[in-house]
């Protein structure tokens, strides 16, 4: 394996949103590279690349740089990897665009915690306030203790999108402290659930809204009586239930023939795969086929035949919407179709092209026999 030394240096773009981009100096190449850094890591990679030659086909979140040794030996200059790391944001698979920034997220996430007191004015204790609260927590709130500053409001613009869903984040942790578990529960799926508001979904979406704010978080910490807005709640998410399941069982069988559709192009992903890796054909043509392929596959296998029967969203699919992972697979199968016609194509005129030239060789040498037998008999005339 070679050696890869990782730095993260945090920058802003020109709306002021933070990203990170990881910086690795690598000595040899690791096809580990390809796969995009975590979110925890960073947004964005930029390789400072020794001893080895980057494949082609690299992803736009990627940039590669082939530098000497001396070069990976010097002391690190970031200027190129800041100004590199502009030009793949765009690209990243977590890009964000203009947001709230950390003063709005630290404002509002005090409030959750000391309502229904005072919020503490000064950002540096909302901030302790909410790094003590994060302590020993899981993901995504267990970063907020360690992180600050660009890193901190970085990860919050990722993990919770506003202010608003981090606040519901807070809320419901702080009910899973305090509440019965059965009125935890309830609101937990209450606020998990997403629903359309088209048809036939629309009825469901406004209760839903309704029980928001009848059952709201902020009003079980003002003390508010909570027995028939809970009531309300469980009645909704039968209902629901109800729908969910039904969407549900639609998607498994759409993955089902997706995944069929794939098996069926598996021999010509194969040959794309092998092409690729004769160095004779010349270029790769098939990295990006190959691997939305590859990631297609792993999403819809992923899928559990069955919902989660105690949480909203199983799997990450939403009522009334179509997974993204079908959208990948429909293109997988194009872009694997595609890549190989390409490459066979791109193959058959390197054959033509090699099959010309090995001919016209051919046709030289009796000319040039001749012209030595020509020269060879006036000779011996000239010598009568």
């Amino acid at each position: 394996m070679p050696s890869l030394t990782r730095h993260v240096i945090f920058e802003r773009d020109e709306h002021g949103s933070p990203y990170a981009a990881e910086i690795v100096d690598a000595e040899g190449w690791d096809d580990a590279l390809f796969d995009p850094p975590t979110p925890e890591q960073a947004d964005v990679r930029f390789v400072r690349l020794t001893g080895a030659t980057p494949p082609p086909n690299l992803p736009r979140w990627l940039r590669v740089e082939v530098i000497g040794r001396r070069a990976a030996e010097a002391p690190a200059r970031y200027t190129a990897a800041t100004e590199t790391g502009r030009a793949l944001w765009p690209w990243s698979p977590y890009y964000r665009g203009p947001g709230p920034g950390l003063a709005e997220f630290l404002s509002a996430g005090a409030a959750a915690l000391s309502h229904p007191d005072p919020t503490p004015a000064d950002a540096d204790r909302q901030l302790a306030l909410i790094a003590a609260f994060a302590r020993g927590r899981a993901s995504p709130l267990a970063q907020v203790e360690t992180l600050r500053s660009d890193a901190l409001e970085r990860w919050l613009r990722y993990a919770f999108v506003d202010a608003d869903r981090f606040v519901d984040a807070l809320l419901l942790e702080r009910l899973r402290d305090e509440a019965p578990e059965e009125l935890y529960q309830s609101l937990r799926f209450l606020a998990e659930a997403e629903v359309p508001l088209d048809d036939p979904y629309s009825e469901l979406a406004v209760d839903r809204s309704v029980l928001r704010e009848q059952a709201s978080l902020w009003r079980y910490f003002d003390g508010a009586p909570f027995t028939g807005p809970l009531h309300a709640v469980q009645a909704w998410q039968r209902r629901y239930r109800l729908a969910y399941d039904a969407h549900y069982r639609a998607v498994i069988r759409s993955a089902q023939q997706l995944l069929h559709a794939l098996d069926a192009v598996r021999p010509a992903a194969s040959a794309l795969e092998h092409m690729d890796g004769v160095r004779a054909l010349g270029a790769p043509a098939g990295g990006e086929a190959i691997a939305s392929y590859a990631a297609a596959e792993a999403a819809l296998s992923a899928l559990p035949a069955d919902p989660d029967p105690q949480a909203a969203r199983t799997a990450g699919v939403t009522l009334g919407r179509e997974p993204a992972a079908f959208a990948q697979g429909r293109m997988a199968v194009e872009a694997v179709q595609q890549a190989l016609e390409g490459a066979a194509a791109a193959a058959r005129l390197r054959h033509r092209a090699h099959g010309a030239g090995t001919a016209g060789r051919a046709c030289t040498r009796p000319v040039a026999a001749g012209d030595r037998r020509q020269r060879r008999r006036r000779h011996r005339a000239r010598a009568r």
